[in-house]
C-alpha cells in the first residue's frame, strides 16, 4: 500500500483528517477551559459584588434609629436601591438587590444593563432561585453561591447576610456566563468552520490528484502495452508538470531507440553486403584457380603441338578437348549452384503416396 502513489495519498488524507479532528477537539477543549475560567471569574466577581453591597449597606444603615419593618419605613427602603446601584455601578453584567425574609425583594438594580432603558424589576423567571439562595444565606449565616447550567448559559447567584438594625436581610448578586454565545463562541465556530473547509478542500485536491494521476498512468501503460518495444508511439502530454517530464523522457527514449534500431539495421545490411561480397570473392578465387589450371595445361600442350609432329598434335588436341570438357563441366556446376532447384519427391514420399493410393476404402 505504501509503495504506490494512491496508497500514500490515501494515508496522507487519513492523517489530515486525524489532525483536523485532533485540532477541533483541542479547540473545543480550550473553549471549554475558557468557559470554565470565565465561570470562575464570574463567581469571584459576584462574590465581591455581594461584599460591596454588604459594605454599602453597613455604611447606609449606620446611625439609623427607625422602628418596624423595612417595608413600613418607605424612606429607608427607597435608599436601599441607591445602595445597590452604588455597589454595582462599576461591575459590568452584574445585577443584584436586597432581600427580606418575610416580604421578599426590597431593592433591585442593574446599573450596567445594555437595554434601551434602566432595568428596575427583579427578573420574574429567576425569583424562585433568588429566594432559594437568600434563604440559604440566612439559614447558614454566611455567603452562599449557587450555579444553574442551561443549554447556552450558566446562571450564577451569590447571597450574603446583611447585619444591621433590621433583621433577616440579605444582599444578593447575579450574573450570566454565555457558554455558547458571544464573541468567543463565534470565534470557535469560525475556527472550526475554517478547519472543516480546509480539510474538505485538501481532501478534494488529494482525491482529484489521485484519480488524475491514476488515469494518466493507466493511459501511458495501455499505450506502451499496445505497441512493440521497438515501435513505441509518441505519448501525449497530460498537463501535469511532473508527469509530463516522465512522458517527455519516454518520448525522447523512444526516439533514441528508433534511431538506434535504424542504425543497427543499416549496419546489419552493410555487414550482409560485405559477407556476400566476401563469399563472392572466395567463390571467384576458387573458380579462377580451377580455370587457370586447365588453361595452363592447354597452353603447354598447344605449344608442344606446334613444335611436334602430327602424332603429337593429335595427342595435344585430344588433351585440349578434355580440358575444355572439364571447364565446361565446371561452368555447369557453377551455373547449377546459382539456379533454383525444381522440387522433386523423394523415394520415401513416393512410396507413401503409392501405398495410400492402393489402400482399400473404409
Amino acid at each position: 500500500m505504501f509503495r504506490s502513489l494512491r496508497g500514500r495519498l490515501a494515508v496522507l488524507l487519513v492523517l489530515l483528517a486525524a489532525a483536523a479532528i485532533a485540532t477541533g477537539a483541542l479547540m473545543i477543549g480550550l473553549f471549554r477551559q475558557s468557559a470554565t475560567s470565565q465561570v470562575g471569574q464570574a463567581e469571584a466577581q459576584i462574590g465581591r459584588a455581594c461584599d460591596a453591597i454588604a459594605a454599602a449597606y453597613r455604611f447606609y444603615s449606620t446611625g439609623w434609629q427607625g422602628t418596624g419593618s423595612a417595608r413600613e419605613e418607605q424612606s429607608y427602603r427607597g435608599g436601599l436601591t441607591a445602595v445597590v446601584q452604588t455597589a454595582l455601578r462599576d461591575r459590568s453584567g452584574i445585577e443584584g438587590g436586597i432581600w427580606e425574609r418575610e416580604t421578599g425583594s426590597l431593592a433591585y438594580a442593574f446599573p450596567t444593563y445594555q437595554g434601551a432603558g434602566p432595568k428596575t424589576d427583579v427578573p420574574a423567571a429567576e425569583l424562585p432561585r433568588i429566594e432559594t439562595v437568600n434563604q440559604s444565606a440566612l439559614a447558614e449565616e454566611r455567603q452562599v453561591s449557587t450555579r444553574y447550567d442551561a443549554a447556552s448559559q450558566i446562571l450564577l447567584l451569590t447571597a450574603c447576610p446583611l447585619p444591621g438594625p433590621i433583621p433577616g436581610l440579605t444582599g444578593w448578586a447575579m450574573t450570566r456566563v454565555f457558554t455558547f454565545a458571544g464573541r468567543s463562541y463565534q470565534q470557535l465556530m469560525a475556527g472550526l468552520g475554517i478547519l472543516f473547509a480546509a480539510v474538505l478542500a485538501a481532501a478534494a485536491l488529494l482525491t482529484q490528484l489521485t484519480l488524475k494521476w491514476s488515469r494518466h498512468v493507466s493511459q501511458i501503460e495501455s499505450a506502451l502495452q499496445a505497441h512493440d518495444i521497438a515501435e513505441l508511439p509518441a505519448l501525449p502530454r497530460t498537463g501535469e508538470r511532473e508527469l509530463d517530464r516522465i512522458v517527455t523522457a519516454l518520448n525522447e527514449a523512444t526516439d533514441r531507440l528508433a534511431d538506434a534500431r535504424w542504425r543497427a539495421d543499416e549496419l546489419a545490411h552493410r555487414v550482409a553486403i560485405g559477407e556476400r561480397l566476401a563469399a563472392i570473392g572466395r567463390v571467384a578465387a576458387g573458380v579462377a584457380h580451377e580455370i587457370r589450371n586447365p588453361i595452363a595445361a592447354m597452353r603447354l600442350r598447344a605449344e608442344n603441338a606446334l613444335a611436334g609432329d602430327a602424332v603429337r598434335k593429335n595427342q595435344s588436341l585430344s588433351m585440349i578437348i578434355g580440358q575444355i570438357e572439364r571447364l565446361d563441366g565446371l561452368l555447369q556446376r557453377l551455373l547449377s549452384a546459382t539456379e533454383r532447384d525444381t522440387p522433386r519427391c523423394s523415394s520415401i514420399v513416393a512410396l507413401l503416396i503409392t501405398s495410400n493410393s492402393h489402400a482399400p476404402d473404409a
